[in-house]
């Protein structure tokens, strides 16, 4: 990941920022810049960079409290931060530890130093594999964790599987770059509206392909599901050039060789309610999950529905 990772600084100070980008140059990375706390959230937030360079003294909201609101979000949490300072004292680098800096450099920094912590967290980061390495949403690991986590303690929740039909069709017509985007869109679709309709403990993963899976409670599925549909059929637009739109889908082979008319991607949500007494194991709940999808598919357009069966 060393080489042509995206690197976000956050730095009010342009000269800062442009030193920052000298300094690294020989890297062959990819900058983002930010002149403030509120932006650089909205931009990591937004694209999800590598690594990011944070300065603590900002405008509108302090460095400490970007690195905590970083280190809050599940999309965010996993993205290294080095901290670059000019106060003096033990104290502020402390507190920006303790919020999840995971590095630090005093101004004025030597180049040197700044390449090698940054080359360093990268490499550390590179073998992760709790996030998907295309959404950076957490993947079957850590999503695994979290239903036996909440199975165990016996906390109520409702499990949707989100997938993306006729998405394997766009893939063999369109390429896989703009099935990727279709992929990234969908993902910060899912996760945004989670934060937008869900409850505050809502967990949300990317379980590979096409295919999410959003944690919330019975009070926020309905709007959770909706609005992650409606959101979809919203943007899908994006994803088609406008002849295909017009027709409503596009004309092109299926993978046995054949020509056929395909629609355009619509999403399938089935939501189950796992509990320990009707689930003998997480992946029995998803071979259910993927059994539910399957009926659902058969419908018209974008469907959710909560299957519920007996304990």
């Amino acid at each position: 990941m060393e080489h042509n990772a995206t690197i976000l600084i956050i730095d009010d100070n342009p000269d800062v920022r442009q030193a920052v980008q000298v300094a690294l140059r020989s890297g062959a990375y990819t900058f983002r810049t930010a002149e403030s706390g509120r932006v650089g959230l909205a931009t990591a937030f937004g694209e999800t960079p590598d690594l990011i360079v944070l300065d603590l003294q900002l405008p509108e909201l302090h460095g400490i409290d970007v690195c905590r609101q970083l280190k809050a979000s599940l999309v965010t949490r996993h993205i290294p931060i080095v901290v670059v300072t000019a106060e003096d004292g033990a104290g502020p680098l402390v507190e920006a530890l303790e919020a999840g800096a995971d590095d630090y450099v005093r101004k004025p920094f030597d180049p040197r130093e700044l390449q090698a912590r940054v080359g360093t967290l990268l490499r550390r980061t590179a073998g992760y594999v709790g996030t998907d390495s295309l959404t950076k949403l957490p993947g079957n690991a850590l999503l695994r964790d979290e239903l036996a986590r909440r199975l165990e303690h016996g906390e109520p929740m409702t499990v949707c599987y989100v997938d993306i039909d006729n998405f394997k069709a766009y893939v063999d017509m369109y390429g896989f770059e703009p099935a990727s985007r279709a992929i990234q869109e969908t993902a910060r679709i899912c996760y945004n509206v989670m934060v937008e309709h869900g409850s505050p403990t809502d967990f949300i993963g990317h379980i590979g392909g096409d295919d999410f899976v959003v944690v919330t409670d019975a009070e926020h599925t309905a709007a959770v599901c909706d609005n992650i549909i409606a959101r979809f059929e919203e943007r899908r637009a994006r994803f088609y050039p406008p002849e295909d739109l017009e027709r409503g889908g596009f004309h092109g082979l299926d993978r046995d060789g054949n020509e056929r008319d395909f629609p355009l991607m619509t999403l399938t949500i089935a939501v189950l309610v796992p509990t320990h007494e009707t689930v003998a194991s997480l992946h029995a709940l998803a071979a259910e999950a993927a059994r539910y999808k399957r009926i659902l598919k058969r419908l018209p357009g974008s469907n959710w529905r909560l299957f519920e069966r007996p304990a």
